[in-house]
């Protein structure tokens, strides 16, 4: 009878690298609402060509240094935007003495009030 001698061998397992998880969708990180005497931004990135809504706002400034695909603003007072490019349209409803600089595609307003 023959011995046969048994030799383990470690073998490295090889590491199983996953994709980063995808950020779950919050529809507040696409809005600007009920502020009031504030500077708001959007930093490049932050959008990423989503849509983007900006409502009653009071007194504030808004910076959005990301390209989007649509805006809305409803029913705003006293405000500065300084919106990057819109593939689509941006529609100003309701607003009153505000002042908008934005590169678009369609510029839509309704009942503004200077």
């Amino acid at each position: 009878m023959e011995v046969v001698e048994v030799v383990e061998v470690e073998e490295e397992v090889p590491k199983v690298v996953l994709p980063p998880a995808k950020k779950k969708f919050n529809r507040a990180d696409y809005m600007f609402n009920q502020k009031s005497d504030e500077t708001l931004v959007k930093y490049p990135g932050e959008l990423d060509g989503k849509a983007f809504n900006i409502r009653y706002l009071e007194n504030c400034v808004v910076y959005l240094y990301d390209h989007t695909s649509a805006i809305n603003v409803d029913q705003c007072n006293n405000c500065t935007m300084i919106v990057g490019p819109v593939k689509g349209s941006i529609f100003v409803r309701d607003c009153t003495n505000c002042t908008i600089h934005v590169a678009c595609s369609q510029f839509r307003c309704r009942d503004l009030l200077e």
